[in-house]
């Protein structure tokens, strides 16, 4: 029995797209395979095979029209591997090798070339592994763009620009982080367990080394202080014994042996006496005991308290503490008070920190650089430290150490610079960038930014080769900054370059590359 009629039309239907997709794609894959899967020019679509090969130069890969090699506008090269493999350029061009291929000249209305300080950037390290990269270079070197006329230049907008050689420096940019100078910050702990008697010194106050910041009540020093009253009270007894004993010594009164039991007795007094000075110095409380030699009780005993405290903390006491057991802890250094974690009458240990002191007029920037670039680190090297946010101007210093480890955290190199600080600008725990100068030359060829163009393939500049007439140079870049990039091969100083409006020329030369791809053989 067969199908009604209507059942084939609407399976017929159902499967319509499917043959059209596939009819589609057959006809897609005869045709690139026919062109090489290149697509055709809009002058060629609809005039077949032969209208298309007459108008394109499958030599060179431009259009008949445009091809300046056939034209004879630019010499074919006469070895095909024209190429300098030491500066990424053509041979032909490379006028690091040849710097008679330079046409010099100065530029109508140029302009003295401002110094310029350079610094490392991404688009230079392109441009040299594109120049390095391709086996066979491409074409651009070849191409050359001729215009009508001078005036046809002005219409244009294009200037020129001799190019010059500047100063130039090369920096690495790194995040770095301000800290305080740990060689200048000192953190004050009591020496003594204790109670915080009176501080004297509050968060922010600037310091003088030598100045009280707190005063600690502690046993400990009332008992040092008593021991060196007892010790230079018992030396003096046992001096006059020993005075004594020698005056009878001649009269046979006393014997040999007593004599020496008498000096033995002195010497062990004189060394309790600077055992217990000693025991003083140790809790910071420097006292010369012979200063108090020869006082009487009722002098001694109204000193005791103050033995050891500084002069001003004694004057400001008026009539005297109530306590022996004041322990003075001072200032080691000129600097801020820039941590304050005591208050009077809190019980206070001799490993706790009470008080941190910096000196902020000079700062450290720890920062972390990458594996990479930490090869080209050394000691000495100019840092020029910029904040977050812009807020302060650069700050600059220099590299003082190198880690010898990576950060297990941040896989990076740790360096230190430190940064003169004498008016107070910056401030510790600040986020910033820090440039590091890792290359310096008096002399540097330099572009402005605006001669200087990719092409897809290779960075290139047009160079005047004559009054109307501008050669395509491929150039290998280093650094850049300032609005000037280093060239490291490609041009010589003395040429001139077109620099603002050379987009017209690039636009021109970009014309000949539509369909044939980038890199043409």
């Amino acid at each position: 029995m067969k199908p009604p009629t209507g059942s084939r039309r609407g399976a017929l239907r159902r499967s319509a797209p499917t043959l059209i997709v596939l009819t589609s794609l057959a006809l897609v894959g005869y045709l690139g395979h026919r062109t090489g899967w290149k697509v055709p020019r809009p002058s060629a679509i609809g005039r077949g095979p032969e209208a298309a090969g007459e108008d394109w130069c499958e030599e060179h890969g431009v259009p008949e029209s445009r091809c300046t090699i056939c034209r004879g506008t630019t010499p074919a090269p006469a070895d095909p591997r024209d190429w300098c493999a030491e500066h990424g350029v053509p041979e032909s061009q490379c006028t690091a090798c040849h710097p008679e291929i330079a046409l010099r000249g100065q530029s109508a209305g140029a302009e003295p070339a401002a110094v310029a300080v350079l610094e490392a950037g991404a688009d230079g390290a392109k441009g040299a592994e594109g120049a390095k990269g391709s086996a066979v270079p491409c074409g651009s070197h070849l191409l050359k763009v001729e215009l009508a006329s001078e005036e046809v230049l002005r219409d244009a907008g294009i200037a020129l620009e001799e190019v010059a050689e500047r100063p130039m420096a090369e920096w690495i940019a790194a995040p770095a982080e301000t800290d305080y100078d740990g060689t200048r910050t000192a953190r004050i702990s009591s020496r003594a367990a204790g109670t915080a008697w009176r501080v004297e010194k509050g968060l922010g106050d600037a310091v003088k080394a030598g100045e009280v910041l707190a005063v600690v009540e502690a046993a400990e020093a009332g008992r040092a202080r008593a021991a060196l009253v007892q010790a230079l009270a018992g030396a003096s007894v046992k001096a006059q014994v020993l005075e004594r004993m020698r005056g009878l010594a001649g009269s046979g009164l006393r014997s040999q042996a007593e004599l020496q039991e008498a000096e033995a007795a002195l010497r062990t007094a004189r060394l309790e006496l600077a055992g217990a000075e000693q025991a003083l110095a140790n809790l910071g409380l420097p006292v010369k005991a012979a200063d108090l030699a020869g006082l009487a009780d009722e002098d001694l005993v109204p000193r005791l308290p103050l033995l050891g405290l500084p002069a001003s903390l004694a004057a400001s006491l008026g009539g005297g503490p109530a306590s022996a057991n004041l322990l003075p802890l001072a200032a080691p250094l000129d600097g801020v008070v820039v941590t304050r974690d005591v208050v009077p009458g809190e019980a206070v240990e001799a490993s706790k920190t009470l008080l941190v002191v910096a000196d902020t007029r000079r700062l450290w920037a720890l920062i972390d650089v990458r594996l990479e670039d930490a090869g080209r680190l050394e000691r000495g090297q100019e840092v020029s430290f910029v904040p977050d946010g812009g807020l302060e101007d650069a700050v600059r210093g220099a590299i003082a150490w190198i880690s010898t480890a990576l950060d297990e955290r941040t896989r990076t190199v740790k360096a230190r610079a430190e940064l003169e600080n004498p008016v107070g600008r910056l401030r510790a725990h600040l986020f910033g960038i820090a440039r590091i100068r890792v290359r310096e030359a008096p002399k540097a060829v330099a572009l402005p930014e605006a001669a200087l163009h990719w092409d897809g393939c290779c960075h290139v500049a047009f160079v005047r080769a004559s009054a109307t007439s501008f050669q395509t140079r491929k150039v290998r870049l280093g650094s850049r900054g300032h609005g000037f990039v280093e060239v490291v091969s490609g041009v010589a100083a003395g040429e001139v370059v077109a620099t603002a409006g050379s987009h017209v020329l690039k636009s021109e030369i970009l014309k000949g590359r539509l369909g044939a791809g980038c890199c043409a053989e």
